[in-house]
């Protein structure tokens, strides 16, 4: 017996070029099609950052600027090291 498709399958079907909008890593490898893109929302960012999961890249990269300000160090954990985990998951 087959299941339905979901919503977001019927759309991705359709020819929609479905996103995400998180980066829950456990919830983007359950999608059940390739993303084509992540969100860029600071607040979601912000919520993955202090996932007990993140911890570790956290530590390391504050470790590996610990010269830099904090802005330094928002940047390169906001955008390239979190990010970088989610590009194997996207079309």
């Amino acid at each position: 017996m087959t299941r339905d498709l979901t919503l977001l399958e019927q759309l991705e079907n359709s020819g929609v070029k479905v996103d995400v909008d998180s980066y829950h890593l456990s919830w983007i490898k359950a999608v059940p099609f390739t993303p084509h893109d992540v969100t860029s929302n600071q607040i979601v960012i912000q919520q993955q950052m202090l996932l007990p999961e993140n911890k570790e890249i956290i530590e390391k990269t504050v470790k590996e600027m610990k010269d830099k300000d904090w802005l330094d160090i928002h940047t390169v954990l906001v955008s390239p090291s979190l990010c970088i985990s989610l590009l194997d998951m996207l079309e």
